[in-house]
């Protein structure tokens, strides 16, 4: 991983520590609103989205993709999930949720920025599985002809 890309991730975890914290106090302010706008929706789905609970992460997203189908804000929640997804290392969903804000919004600053290591992590994450399949491949090779020497010398 290169440097800008750990800056990258050390941003976005200290930020996901930070809304975490705030957690407490917008789930009553949410809790206690009858009838939530949406705005007061994306606000908690948002620090839902950021929370070291996976039940409550999950929860965010959700209330994030129901936004997105009711039309609020769709460039804005899909950013939000992108990054979401990103902080769970859910690469290929970031992907999406990014490049569909990148659609709706092309001249984003943050969004760009976040696609580029977005790509960076597939990147990696390809040249480990290339890695870890070509020495299951070798292995399986050397396996397979220690075998047959094996029954050969047995004949």
């Amino acid at each position: 991983m290169d440097t800008s890309t750990r800056q990258f991730d050390a941003y976005l975890q200290e930020e996901a520590q930070v809304v975490a914290e705030q957690l407490k106090v917008i789930e009553q302010e949410y809790e206690h609103d009858s009838s939530p706008s949406p705005e007061s929706r994306y606000h908690y789905g948002w620090v839902l989205s950021k929370s070291t609970s996976r039940r409550k992460k999950d929860q965010g997203i959700r209330m994030i993709e129901d936004l997105i189908d009711e039309g609020f804000h769709v460039a804005e929640c899909h950013h939000t999930l992108a990054v979401a997804h990103y902080l769970d290392k859910r690469w290929a969903k970031s992907r999406h949720h990014c490049e569909m804000a990148l659609r709706l919004c092309p001249d984003s600053i943050e969004i760009p920025k976040l696609h580029h290591h977005i790509l960076k992590q597939l990147e990696k994450d390809s040249l480990t599985a290339v890695g870890i399949y070509g020495g299951a491949a070798m292995v399986a090779g050397v396996l397979g002809v220690g075998l047959v020497a094996l029954l050969r010398s047995k004949r």
